[in-house]
């Protein structure tokens, strides 16, 4: 997914995106596009981005400490900084929690 052309609102960072849904960012009534999970990468480590939300706090944030050495924000965003250190098939896990989440209506994009 490309980033957002500049002057434009939304993030000018390019990844990869599974899902698709419309938001409204502060700055501006006009509605953005962003995948539900991102994937992108930075200088010095890979972030996974997830919108899908339920009640309470980020989705994301049930899988701390079971994922190895990745690193989950207060906002539910992914940080692998090494991917050797990462329990694989507790990500694939978290991805598959989340897709199944949101197929029952439990999740939604936000």
């Amino acid at each position: 997914m490309p980033g957002t052309p500049r002057g434009q609102p939304g993030m000018t960072m390019t990844m990869i995106g599974y899902g698709r849904f419309q938001y409204t960012v502060r700055s501006s009534p006009v509605p953005v596009a962003w995948p539900i999970l991102g994937l992108a990468l930075q200088k010095n480590y890979i972030s996974l981005y997830n919108s899908a939300h339920g009640d309470g706090p980020p989705f994301t944030s049930a899988y701390s400490g079971k994922l190895g050495r990745a690193r989950i924000s207060a906002k539910g965003v992914v940080t692998i900084a090494d991917l050797g250190e990462v329990d694989l098939p507790a990500l694939a896990g978290m991805i598959t929690a989340i897709e199944a989440g949101l197929a029952a209506g439990q999740l939604t994009p936000r």
